[in-house]
């Protein structure tokens, strides 16, 4: 799977080191860990719940940092985490255990996107060899999108089994195009914003994947369990001549979910700092910049 192999390059490049940053915790994971600790304790009935993690990356930001992180895995006594990469499934896992003696951690190594993610890949590379037709490309995502949400749950198949009070989702929802648009700057030396067919197939893109990822997750959690997805809506660039950058192609799908949910809890005012510079190397995707982030919640 290529778009694999691009993924773990950029995390291992970029997100990873800059994710170590004060910045990053004072401005994304406090802030998280202080929602979510507020939304289970208001909405979240005992301490032997079973909880669903994706994208935990090698670290598990939200069981990190300040003491709000142990309060919040004091609710569960099973997490299941849920990555693509199965190499930072296993140093989180081995992490947490090391940590937390009383919760038990079990990995599942799953691509949330049903390989549409590659399929995307494969459409930015075709950019990439300049043929930038919109409409072709448009109508290859709405035959893949079809494709995936027709195919059967892999993943309620996986966890049927499991009574899932709570599923998480940290900054997934829009974050599996980015290895693409990291792959594209990294071949052309330009800015993924610069080509209006990328940056417009990138928020079609997401707004098929956000859609499909909490539908998804929905149907993991039992009767009155809750969803909460993490997810940046806005790039905001530092420099003077950057525009803000929405990540949606029409209105955020989060925020009206047009299934049956009640919606809980949504902040839209997470400002991320994420302006670390990288002097290495020309890569527009990584200037520096801030992401306003919105965090959903949602009971079934």
């Amino acid at each position: 799977m290529e778009y694999g192999i691009s993924q773990e390059t950029y995390m291992d490049t970029i997100h990873i080191p800059d994710s170590k940053s004060k910045k990053w915790n004072d401005t994304l994971y406090s802030p998280i860990q202080n929602s979510i600790k507020n939304i289970l304790d208001k909405d979240l009935v005992g301490n032997k719940n079973t909880m669903v993690y994706i994208g935990p990356g090698p670290d598990s930001p939200l069981f990190n940092g300040n003491k709000e992180s142990n309060n919040i895995i004091g609710r569960f006594s099973k997490v299941i985490l849920l990555d693509l990469s199965k190499k930072y499934l296993e140093k989180s896992k081995q992490t947490l255990e090391e940590k937390y003696k009383n919760t038990e951690f079990v990995v599942y190594p799953y691509d949330i996107t049903h390989g549409l993610s590659n399929k995307f890949y494969n459409l930015v590379r075709y950019i990439i060899s300049e043929r930038d037709d919109y409409d072709i490309i448009i109508q290859l995502i709405d035959r893949e999108y079809k494709t995936i949400i027709n195919e059967s749950n892999a993943l309620y198949d996986i966890l049927k089994n499991e009574k899932i009070d709570f599923a998480y989702s940290e900054m997934v929802a829009t974050y599996t195009g980015v290895p693409s648009l990291y792959e594209y700057e990294k071949n052309t030396k330009s800015p993924f914003d610069d080509n209006k067919c990328l940056l417009d197939i990138w928020k079609y893109y997401n707004d098929k994947v956000a859609t499909f990822h909490f539908e998804n997750m929905l149907n993991l959690v039992s009767v009155d369990g809750l969803v909460s997805i993490v997810t940046d809506i806005e790039k905001i660039f530092t420099s003077e001549d950057k525009k803000i950058i929405s990540v949606f192609s029409n209105g955020n799908p989060l925020k009206n979910i047009n299934v049956f949910a009640n919606k809980i809890f949504i902040d839209e005012n997470i400002l991320w700092d994420d302006t670390v510079r990288h002097d290495n190397e020309f890569l527009a995707s990584i200037e520096p910049h801030l992401h306003r982030v919105g965090l959903y919640a949602y009971s079934r």
